[in-house]
């Protein structure tokens, strides 16, 4: 994440690791930074990993200080089968995510799959770079308040209530966030990630 090249990195760390704790108490993820600006998570529910990827990333986004800095992360997802598999054990989805992670050239989002799925690695990839696109386009604002709706998953109005604005600037502003695309793709993903692994897949 480049963390070094943040003017607040203490606030940008702080930032992260309230990040990674949502994760785990949204998802069960077991998470782990390295050298200050790395991090991985594992996630027991791969169905979970394209909403807690976006998450990760709105809630970075939210929290920049400013037009002059855009705080935001690249991140890899790997699919694999590997039950029981933590953070930091030297496994072939941990190798994999890296491998991913290093081709990501200026992308920021990026995908890999088992092997033999061709099919579901061609859409997975494609998918990404079209969400990584929107996700590039929001602003602080757009990401808290997508940040929220992705959260808790309930009316625009108590959206409004959380955050002190109006269910009007909800309403638009999840319109400029495109989060009825955001949605598409987190449901979309979930069921390519159904039907290649399975109801349950690591």
């Amino acid at each position: 994440m480049n963390s070094t090249g943040v003017a607040q990195p203490d606030a940008f760390r702080h930032r992260l690791d309230e990040s990674l704790a949502a994760m785990r108490g949204s998802y069960g993820a077991h998470t782990s930074v390295y050298r200050g600006d790395g991090f991985q998570l594992t996630i027991p529910n791969a169905t979970d990993a394209y909403e807690a990827v976006l998450q990760i990333r709105a809630r970075l986004i939210a929290a920049s200080p400013g037009s002059t800095e855009r705080w935001d992360a690249r991140i890899a997802i790997a699919l694999g089968v590997n039950s029981g598999v933590k953070v930091g054990d030297n496994s072939t989805v941990h190798a994999n995510s890296g491998r991913c992670l290093d081709s990501l050239g200026k992308n920021r989002l990026g995908i890999i799959v088992g092997k033999n799925m061709v099919g579901f690695q061609t859409a997975a990839a494609l998918a990404a770079l079209f969400i990584d696109d929107i996700v590039n386009g929001w602003t602080a604002r757009e990401a808290e308040i997508l940040s929220d709706y992705l959260s808790h998953r309930d009316s625009q109005q108590k959206v409004a209530n959380r955050l002190g604005v109006s269910r009007p600037t909800v309403t638009l502003t999840l319109q400029r966030a495109k989060a009825n695309l955001v949605d598409a793709y987190i449901r979309d993903m979930a069921t390519l990630t159904e039907m290649a692994y399975g109801k349950k897949p690591d």
